[in-house]
């Protein structure tokens, strides 16, 4: 093994030493305090959102405007799951690129 791989090796391991470390202080810290002493709670790891493929929005948004014509981003949000600015963007998006065009009252329908 090269000295490189070997440093960086021993590096990642120390770091996962601290991290146990870091957590097994984080909870003494709340034994000793207790749940409501208003210090800092300890940290939950972080999680991995799932983030969608390239695309996939927009394609849920078509396949829900086609669906249900004369839409608006908000309805479409609340039915597949996303922040209404998010879905938006998305509208905006789809109508710059001739997918989507305004229909009455504000909503959209799916061109072709």
């Amino acid at each position: 093994m090269d000295p490189v791989t070997r440093v960086s090796q021993a590096i990642e391991e120390r770091l996962a030493e601290i991290r146990e470390e870091e957590e097994k202080l984080g909870r003494a810290l709340v034994h000793l305090r207790g749940p409501s002493s208003g210090g800092p709670r300890p940290r939950k790891p972080a999680g991995r959102r799932r983030q969608a493929k390239r695309g996939q929005r927009g394609r849920e948004v078509v396949e829900d405007v086609q669906a249900h014509p004369g839409s608006k981003p908000a309805d479409t949000a609340s039915r597949i799951g996303i922040s209404a600015n998010q879905a938006s963007g998305i509208y905006i998006r789809l109508r710059k690129a001739g997918r989507l065009k305004g229909a009455t009252r504000g909503g959209y329908v799916v061109v072709g």
